[in-house]
C-alpha cells in the first residue's frame, strides 16, 4: 500500500498525554496519510491506548518491540513506512490540524527532499502552562543545499537541531541508508539531520509554526538534565558515527569537511568549553573522555586540513584539542591563568589550556 506521507511516532510511557497528541495526528486535513506507532517497551498503559486509536482508525499502525531508545523505535517505523515523504512526531506533542497536508503540497510543489515549518514551544510545569516561544523561518527554497555548501549560517544549518517539524522524502533515506544512531541520549536529531543533509540537496522551508513542542514533561529525556551536558558519552558516539557517514561518502576529503568542521566545533565551544560550560564542572574523569573523544573526532574529520579556513578562536580551540595534553612551565602557567579572567573566547579559551597542560 502507497501513501503520501507516514506519519513516526515513537512511544514510552507516555500514556498521559498520548490521546491529545493522536487527536491532532487523526484530525490531519490530509487523510492520505498512516500513523506509524512504536510502543517502545512501554510499562504504563501507552501500548492498551495505542491498540485503542488502531481499532477506531484504520490508517494507525502499531508496531510493539522491547524497550531500545528512541532512535531505535524511529528506525522501525522507518523500515515500516510506505510514505513518498516521513514525517515525526513526539507522542507528547500536538500539530496543527494542516501541518501535513502543508508541508506535503509544498513540497510536492517544489519537488523538495525536505520541507521543514516553524514551531511552538510549551512547558506545562507544575501543573501550570509556560509562556510560548519558538521559531519562526524565514520562508525560502533552496535547491542547492548540499554538503560542500554547509557551514554556519546557511540555512540547513538553521534548521539541523530537530526532525519532529520536517517532511523528508523516503526514497532517500532507503537509498542512502540514512538512519538514527541507536543508543544516543542526546542529539539524535542533530546528528540524523547531518547525515540527511548529504543526499537532500532541495530544501524548502515554511514560516508558519504548524508543531507545538512540549518542554520540561516529568520522565522526558529533557526533563530536569543540564541542557549544556546531557549524556555525552553519547554525544560522541554521535559525532563518531557521522564523521564515518561523511567519510563513506568521500566528503571528509572535499570542501565538505570544513562546513561539519565549523558547525560541531561552534557546539563544542558553546555547550561545553566556555567558562561557565559543562566541561569544567565536570569530574576529572569525564573530562578526559571528553577530550580524547574530541581529539579522535577532530583527527577523524581530518580537521588540521581545515583549520587555515576556521576563525581565529574556534581554530585555536582545535588546535588545543589537537595538541593535548600541553607542556608547560611556570611562566606559560601563569600567562594562561592571567589571561583566564578575560571575557569571551579569549578567556575561555586561556582557561581551557589551564586544563590541558600537564
Amino acid at each position: 500500500m502507497s501513501v503520501s506521507v507516514s506519519i513516526i511516532v515513537p512511544c514510552y510511557n507516555v500514556a498521559a498525554y498520548l490521546d491529545q497528541c493522536m487527536e491532532s495526528l487523526a484530525g490531519q486535513s490530509m487523510e492520505d496519510i498512516e500513523i506509524i506507532c512504536v510502543n517502545d517497551g512501554s510499562s504504563d498503559r501507552t501500548a492498551e491506548i495505542l491498540r485503542e486509536w488502531r481499532d477506531r482508525d484504520g490508517r494507525v499502525r502499531v508496531i510493539d518491540r522491547k524497550n531500545s531508545g528512541v532512535s531505535a523505535a524511529r528506525n522501525s517505523g522507518m523500515e515500516a513506512a510506505a510514505g513518498k515523504y516521513i514525517g515525526f512526531v513526539d507522542p507528547d506533542d500536538v500539530v496543527e490540524r494542516n501541518m501535513f497536508r502543508r508541508l506535503f503540497d509544498a513540497a510536492v510543489e517544489k519537488d523538495a527532499d525536505v520541507a521543514v515549518c516553524g514551531y511552538h514551544e510549551f512547558c506545562d510545569r507544575g501543573g501550570m502552562d509556560m509562556p510560548e516561544s519558538g521559531w519562526s523561518p524565514s520562508a525560502g527554497f533552496f535547491p542547492e543545499e548540499k554538503a560542500e555548501r554547509f557551514r554556519r549560517g546557511t540555512p540547513w544549518s538553521r534548521c539541523a537541531g530537530t526532525v519532529w517539524n520536517k517532511l523528508i522524502r523516503r526514497e532517500l533515506l532507503e537509498e542512502n541508508g540514512v538512519r538514527f544512531v541507536p543508543g544516543l541520549r542526546q542529539g539524535e536529531d542533530l546528528y540524523f539531520c547531518l547525515m540527511l543533509l548529504t543526499v537532500a540537496p532541495r530544501l524548502l522551508i515554511l514560516p508558519d509554526r504548524l508543531y507545538h513542542y512540549r518542554r520540561e514533561r516529568p520522565g522526558s529525556a529533557s526533563c530536569g538534565r543540564d541542557p549544556r551536558l546531557g549524556d555525552f558519552r553519547m554525544d560522541l558516539m554521535g559525532m563518531e558515527s557521522l564523521a564515518r557517514f561523511w567519510g563513506e561518502r568521500g566528503l571528509l576529503d572535499s570542501p565538505a569537511a570544513f562546513g561539519l568542521v565549523d558547525y560541531c566545533m561552534e557546539l563544542m565551544r558553546r555547550h561545553f568549553i566556555m567558562k561557565e560550560g559543562a566541561f569544567f564542572k565536570a569530574s576529572p574523569e569525564d573530562r578526559e573522555v571528553l577530550l580524547s573523544g574530541w581529539k579522535k573526532w577532530l583527527e577523524l574529520v581530518g580537521a588540521e586540513n581545515v583549520l587555515p579556513r576556521l576563525d581565529r578562536w574556534d581554530r585555536a580551540f582545535c588546535r588545543l584539542l589537537l595538541d593535548c595534553p600541553l607542556r608547560s612551565n611556570f611562566f606559560s602557567a601563569l600567562h594562561s591563568r592571567l589571561m583566564s579572567s578575560r571575557k569571551g573566547r579569549r578567556g575561555a579559551y586561556y582557561t581551557l589550556k589551564r586544563h590541558l597542560m600537564k
